[in-house]
């Protein structure tokens, strides 16, 4: 795709205008334009994959209502208070596949309009049998979204979680050089809203940082950046006694942060808690194609 085209691969219009539609198995990619692309994408080539343009992956994972917030690949959900618990290193580096639920959703707790948590980051997949190029300039971003406080006048409204962040595996029977950026970092947790006066209220915790693991038959060359940070935390609104915990942030790579408000068990108000940080993985394998089962 050309310099200044988008095309936009959760629309049926962006299907269409793919050479063979759902088949994303290509001889070589060159993407110098925007593509959008739905969690869960795999971008194949039997040759080169060159970025010098902008990948967009959509959010997977989504708190959009009552009942546990979607856990992605964190191992525990986020709930009012407590973040999704994170993955383990160890753990991190087995996710080689990809799936439409990736970074943990931010705990909603408001049931009003407009509060819902932040979406967990999506993930993609590039794999080729030459060389991945992601040159300077260039921006594969996977991010979890930010928590949503509506701040509707009159009401009580905790902070909601931030979704924790994406995956992006990048695999190359050649080599790997990036010169752009790379993000999948947490989302920020909402702050609180004090709209009635009365008890107080917890932020939202800050999503964790999601995963990008390069798989490659040599050492990458990285000379641009790999942003893999949690997400920041909100802020507590209100002076009473007492303050409704927030939601914690969504789980990933790292643990999603807790939310603020009086602590479960307590009569303790604590802030709110950053996301951690998630991972930048590189392995070199002689057959980058059998780890990945391809």
């Amino acid at each position: 795709m050309g310099v200044g085209q988008t095309v936009d691969l959760s629309t049926s219009t962006g299907v269409a205008s793919l050479p063979a539609g759902f088949n994303l198995q290509f001889s070589g990619i060159n993407i110098a334009g925007t593509l959008i692309l739905p969690s869960g994408s795999v971008l194949r080539s039997s040759g080169d994959i060159t970025v010098s343009g902008t990948v967009n992956v959509q959010a997977g994972a989504e708190d959009l209502g009552n009942g546990e917030a979607p856990t992605g690949i964190a191992r525990t959900a986020a709930t009012n208070y407590s973040g999704g618990a994170g993955l383990a290193s160890f753990q991190a580096a087995q996710v080689r596949r990809v799936q439409s639920a990736s970074g943990g959703a931010g705990a909603r707790i408001y049931v009003g309009a407009s509060a819902d948590g932040g979406a967990g980051g999506g993930s993609v997949l590039l794999a080729a049998k030459g060389n991945i190029r992601i040159v300077t300039g260039a921006n594969i971003n996977a991010s979890g979204s930010s928590g949503v406080n509506p701040g509707t006048a009159g009401v009580s409204i905790v902070g909601t979680g931030g979704g924790g962040g994406g995956i992006v595996l990048v695999a190359a029977k050649g080599s790997i050089t990036l010169g752009g950026a790379i993000r999948v970092q947490g989302g920020n947790g909402a702050n609180g809203y004090d709209g009635n006066g009365g008890t107080g209220e917890g932020g939202g915790g800050g999503g964790g940082g999601g995963i990008v693991h390069f798989i490659s038959s040599s050492t990458a060359s990285v000379t641009g950046s790999v942003v893999t940070a949690g997400g920041s935390a909100g802020s507590n609104a209100g002076a009473g006694a007492s303050s409704i915990p927030g939601g914690g942030g969504g789980g990933s790579g790292g643990s999603g942060g807790n939310g603020g408000g009086t602590a479960p068990g307590t009569t303790s108000i604590v802030n709110p808690s950053a996301g951690s940080g998630g991972y930048f993985l590189q392995t070199v394998v002689p057959e980058p194609e059998s780890l990945l089962g391809l």
